[in-house]
């Protein structure tokens, strides 16, 4: 019994090294070459700045973010900086990714805001052959260094917003077909309340913004 026992392991053996094998012998034909570390790949970094729409206005998901925007120049500024990674995805239709933010406001009130957040990022438009888009989604958690006035809208009564608040960022990337490390970003920058759940209703902040984006 034993003998068998060992016959049988060692059968397993042999045949998950003639696999290995095999793959080894596709990727070198191939020309894969040996497989990279997850954490050396997937990488992109963001540098983006926004302005402060008017909280009377701006609603989440609601184009109305980017009105009234003649009068950006007395805006509360924003400036911010991202690390996301590329966790893994589905066939090359979507990615999964963590995003790091750290951001200094400026205006009425300087502070710091830092967030954590996970969400995807959806990579096929059919215009992709002469402009290459993808349109991400995040959702987490986000902590200020100061509260904010102009997070509560002035028309609701309460005044609770706090240095803790749901986050949410949205992402519209375009870049040139041709590989290049470089491409544009457009979004929105967004703390609230999440519609009364776990601060006040008209606790919001909606900065929409621009910035530039490497990966590696």
């Amino acid at each position: 019994m034993l003998a068998m026992v060992r016959a049988h392991i060692r059968g397993i053996v042999l045949l998950a090294l003639a696999l290995v094998g095999a793959d080894a012998v596709r990727a070198e034909v191939a020309g894969e070459g040996a497989p990279v570390a997850f954490w050396r790949t997937g990488w992109a970094w963001t540098a983006y700045t926004g302005v402060l729409n008017d909280p009377d206005k701006a609603d989440t998901h609601n184009l109305m973010i980017f009105a009234d925007y003649p009068s950006f120049i007395r805006r509360e500024k924003l400036y911010a900086f991202s690390a996301q990674k590329r966790l893994g995805g589905y066939r090359d239709w979507v990615d999964w990714e963590a995003d790091a933010t750290l951001a200094y406001h400026s205006g009425s009130v300087d502070y710091a805001e830092g967030a954590v957040l996970g969400g995807f990022r959806w990579l096929k438009f059919p215009w992709d052959r002469w402009l290459d888009t993808s349109l991400a989604y995040f959702i987490g958690a986000s902590y200020a260094s100061k509260v904010a006035a102009f997070e509560n809208v002035p028309a609701h009564s309460g005044r609770h917003s706090s240095h803790w608040l749901p986050a949410l960022k949205m992402e519209l990337e375009f870049r040139l077909p041709q590989e290049s490390p470089w491409s544009v970003v457009f979004g929105y920058h967004h703390r609230s309340g999440a519609w009364g759940a776990l601060a006040d209703r008209g606790t919001i902040s909606d900065f929409a913004c621009v910035g530039l984006k490497l990966r590696r």
